[in-house]
């Protein structure tokens, strides 16, 4: 870092990794909600001027960005409890590998309902088809020529309010393998049908001048 500012991002030689022009800007604009005004205990940062050499060898330089005065307040954040979840991951080869995902999704979900497990919340989706929020595949097209993707992978995920309800679908699924559509493989964390405890995140601010800044170093010798 010099003092103008201007700081070279590398790393060790022989650790893994790389550092680029790509791994770096991906690393800087990561969760950016303003790159003008960017937020932070002691800056608003601008990076709308900054400016990205890649020297080579993993190297990588960062000039002309601006900031401007810390904001007034500090944003922290409460957790609170929100349920439970599982997920199943299930991988379905071709030919009908869509089809046959789907068909193991409408399963389990049969299932909560004839069991009347009090499921809140589902998210399905479908990678090779339309996970990710969005189709992956250009989905008219697709249609037109009659091309199938070779592999899809079904996840569903759910949320109950307790433990119990959560795990107890997982727990359901196991049949698929041995009475469900042919072509299956387990993937992921769902295959251990364990359930995980949720946090909801609330942001919230704290005036500059409640906050006692410093650092403490505690140390305990054996």
């Amino acid at each position: 870092m010099d003092e103008d500012g201007t700081a070279v991002i590398t790393k060790p030689e022989k650790a893994g990794g790389m550092v680029s022009f790509d791994t770096v800007r991906e690393q800087l604009l990561y969760e950016v909600h303003d790159p003008a005004r960017y937020l932070n205990p002691d800056v608003v940062a601008d990076f709308t001027s900054l400016t990205l050499t890649d020297l080579g060898e993993d190297r990588v330089r960062l000039s002309a960005a601006r900031g401007g005065p810390a904001p007034e307040t500090y944003k922290g954040l409460v957790c609170t409890p929100a349920g439970w979840a599982g997920e199943l991951r299930v991988a379905y080869c071709w030919p009908d590998a869509e089809a046959k995902a789907r068909a193991a999704v409408r399963y389990v979900r049969s299932r909560a309902e004839a069991t009347g497990l009090p499921v809140e919340e589902w998210c399905e989706e479908y990678f090779g088809v339309n996970a990710y929020g969005g189709p992956t595949v250009d989905l008219a097209a697709a249609d037109a020529s009659g091309w199938e993707p070779p592999e899809v992978i079904a996840r569903l995920a759910w949320r109950t309010a307790d433990p119990e309800s959560a795990g107890r679908l997982g727990r359901e699924v196991g049949v698929l393998g041995l009475s469900g559509p042919p072509g299956i493989s387990g993937t992921g964390r769902g295959r251990d049908g364990r359930p995980t405890q949720l946090l909801a995140v609330e942001p919230f601010t704290v005036e500059r001048a409640l906050v006692d800044a410093q650092v403490r170093v505690s140390v305990a010798e054996a």
